[in-house]
C-alpha cells in the first residue's frame, strides 16, 4: 500500500512508514499470550439527491459501501496496544467515476510506568475526497484520493496526587492524489505543547496548555507559525451534569515567498486569534444530551489555516434494550487566515434509529440534511441523504501462542 505512492510522498513519510513497519516487532517482543482478534464486516447503502453539494445541477447518487475490518487488542500488566485496519470499497449505480477504494489503519496504545504513562497513535487514512472533504472544506468537485499520515505521541507524569503534567506532539501530512483540481493543496502540520492540570476539589479541575505549531504549503510557499496559550476549568455541576470551559489566544504569522525578476520576495503578516470552548453534558434517565460551542484554528487543504466556529448538539436515547435513537445538529463557519474572500458556512442535521438484531448484528436507518454556502456564492447547496447501515461482528479469536 505504501509503495503505491510516488517517491516524493515516501521521502516525507519515511518516519511513519518505519513506525508502522516496527509495529509487528513490537507485538512479537511483548509476547502474544493475550492477543485478541475481532473481524467485522460493515456495509452502508446511501441515497443522496446532491452528493457534491452543488448549488445547481443536482444529481441523485445511490451508493453502496462494503468495508471489511479487523481489530487486534493486546494487553499486559503495563502495556495496552490496539491495531485497527479497514478496507473500504464504494460503488455508485449511475456515475462510475465516483467509485473509490480506501484504506485506514490505526495503531494506538499506552505504556504505564510507576508515575508516568506514554501514549501514542499512528494513523494512515487513504480515502476519497468526495467523503473526506464534504465537511472538512466542502471542495468535493473531484473524486481523487486524499492520503493522510498522522503521528501523535504523548507523555504524562503524575507530579502529585492532584497535579499532572503532559507533553504532546502532533505531526500531520496530507497529500491529494491526482491533479484534476488545484483548489486542494498538499500540506504539513506540526504542533508541540505542554499541559498542566490541577484538581481543586472532587468537582473541579483547572488546566492550562502552552503550544506552538507550524503549517506549511510547499506549492504556494506559505508557512504559518503560531504560538498559543489557553486556560480551562472542568466542573461537575451534579451527579448527571458536567461543564467544561476554556479560553486563550493564539498569535500567528503568515510568511509567503514569491519569485519576481530573479528576486525572492517574502511577505509577512502577523495577527492573533481568540480560541475558546464551552461544553456541557447531561445524563438522562435512558440517554445523554451534550452541546459544545468552540472556536479553533485548524489546518486545511485550501492553502491556508482556517479559523473555525462550531456549534454542535447531540442526543441519544435508549428506547428499549435492543434499540436506541440518536440525533445530531451542527453549525459551522470557516474563515481563512490569509486574504482570500471565500469563507464558508455549513449546517448539518441527522437522526438515526439503531436496532441490535443479535449480539453480533447491528443495523440502523437514518436521515441527514446538509447544506453549505461559500461567501462567493449566493445559493446554498442542499443535500438530503438516506443511510442504511449493517454491521456484523464475528466472535473474537484469542491467540495463546505466536
Amino acid at each position: 500500500m505504501i509503495a503505491c505512492g510516488d517517491s516524493h510522498v515516501l521521502s516525507r513519510s519515511n518516519v511513519l512508514a518505519g513506525l508502522l513497519g516496527a509495529m509487528v516487532i513490537i507485538f512479537s517482543r511483548c509476547g502474544l499470550a493475550d492477543i485478541i482478534i475481532t473481524p467485522e464486516l460493515y456495509s452502508r447503502f446511501i441515497v443522496d439527491d446532491n452528493v457534491k453539494l452543488a448549488t445547481n445541477g443536482k444529481k441523485n447518487a445511490n451508493s453502496i459501501e462494503i468495508a471489511p475490518q479487523f481489530k487486534v487488542h493486546h494487553r499486559t500488566e503495563k502495556t495496552e496496544m490496539y491495531l485497527k485496519a479497514i478496507f473500504k470499497m464504494k460503488r455508485f449505480d449511475r456515475n462510475k467515476r465516483l467509485n473509490s477504494n480506501g484504506q485506514k489503519a490505526n495503531f494506538y496504545g499506552n505504556h504505564r510506568f510507576e508515575k508516568n504513562i506514554f501514549q501514542w497513535n499512528v494513523e494512515l487514512d487513504n480515502s476519497s475526497i468526495l467523503s473526506t472533504e464534504r465537511e472538512a472544506t466542502g471542495l468535493i468537485e473531484t473524486t481523487e484520493q486524499r492520503r493522510r499520515w498522522q503521528l501523535q505521541p504523548q507523555w504524562s507524569k503524575q507530579l502529585s496526587e492532584r497535579t499532572q503534567m503532559s507533553v504532546l506532539y502532533g505531526w500531520l501530512q496530507t497529500d491529494y492524489q491526482g491533479r484534476e483540481s488545484k483548489r486542494l493543496l498538499d500540506y504539513t502540520f506540526q504542533e508541540i505543547g505542554s499541559s498542566l492540570s490541577y484538581i481543586l476539589s472532587e468537582k473541579q479541575k483547572i488546566n492550562g496548555l502552552l503550544y506552538a505549531s507550524r503549517y506549511r504549503v510547499d506549492e504556494s510557499q506559505l508557512t504559518t507559525r503560531a504560538m498559543g496559550l489557553s486556560m480551562g476549568l472542568d466542573r461537575r455541576m451534579s451527579e448527571k451534569s458536567e461543564l467544561a470551559l476554556s479560553a486563550g489566544t493564539r498569535l500567528y504569522e503568515n510568511v509567503q515567498t514569491f519569485n519576481r525578476s530573479f528576486r525572492r520576495i517574502k511577505l509577512s503578516e502577523q495577527s492573533y486569534a481568540l480560541i475558546f470552548k464551552v461544553g456541557w453534558k447531561m445524563s438522562l434517565y435512558r440517554g445523554q444530551l451534550a452541546t459544545v460551542y468552540m472556536r479553533s484554528l485548524i489546518p486545511s487543504g485550501v492553502g491556508s489555516m482556517m479559523q473555525e466556529d462550531q456549534l454542535s448538539l447531540s442526543a441519544k436515547y435508549q428506547l428499549k434494550e435492543k434499540n436506541r435513537f440518536t440525533f445530531a445538529f451542527k453549525v459551522l463557519r470557516q474563515e481563512r487566515l490569509n486574504d482570500i474572500d471565500n469563507d464558508r458556512f455549513l449546517f448539518s442535521m441527522s437522526a438515526a434509529y439503531i436496532y441490535q438484531v443479535k449480539k453480533n448484528l447491528l443495523t440502523s436507518i437514518g436521515y441527514q440534511l446538509t447544506g453549505q454556502r461559500f461567501q462567493s456564492v449566493t445559493k446554498f447547496g442542499i443535500s438530503n441523504r438516506l443511510v442504511i447501515d449493517i454491521k456484523y461482528t464475528w466472535g473474537a479469536l484469542k491467540l495463546d501462542y505466536f
